[in-house]
């Protein structure tokens, strides 16, 4: 049976990955013949989305499918970061952003929601490190879950599933699962 190890996250965070989502990623890596996934990311508080979202854009990974929400926190990065502003302020300034536009409704991603939201789709990043056949392999495994939800990934463009969507500048396998 494969591994799941969780790399940089509290126990908190750990804790709110369900049994279900644990169990299913478990299987579409023994699928897959992986030995071990790794999970990245899962629910984030707004300034722990607002420093992820400053590493990809300062690694110009900037992400295709964020919405408007999205695309103004971006927006905001970038420019704060050509002014020269601290690394620290401008994460704090998009975690503001992040704030106000959630009291507006407004979701900035599917990781930064609260604890009652995530319980009922849990979204996790896997990392994409495994051989490309085998990462293949895994992500049409995850997409064949009827609970899944969608997964976007940047292994490969060729994979054709209704739920799974490519995009170049993804940093990980982002995985949705309903909860059952």
């Amino acid at each position: 049976m494969a591994q799941l190890v969780f790399i940089n996250l509290g126990e908190d965070r750990k804790a709110e990955v369900s049994q279900f989502t644990r169990d299913t990623i478990i299987n579409a890596a023994d699928k897959a013949g992986l030995e071990r996934v790794f999970i990245t990311s899962a629910r984030r508080l707004p300034i722990e989305q607002a420093a992820a979202m400053y590493n990809n854009i300062i690694q110009r990974k900037r992400i295709i499918r964020y919405r408007e929400p999205g695309r103004k926190v971006t927006e905001l990065c970038q420019r704060l970061h050509r002014q020269g502003k601290p690394k620290s302020e401008v994460i704090e300034k998009m975690s503001a952003l992040i704030n106000d536009l959630a009291e507006q409704r407004q979701r900035v991603s599917l990781h930064c929601v609260g604890e009652e939201v995530y319980a009922s789709t849990n979204v996790v990043d896997i990392s994409d490190s495994m051989p490309a056949g085998m990462a293949e392999s895994f992500i049409k495994a995850l997409a064949a879950e009827e609970a899944t939800a969608r997964v976007i990934q940047s292994v490969s463009s060729s994979i054709r599933a209704d739920k799974v969507s490519f995009d170049p500048n993804e940093p990980a396998i982002h995985f949705e699962l309903k909860q059952q």
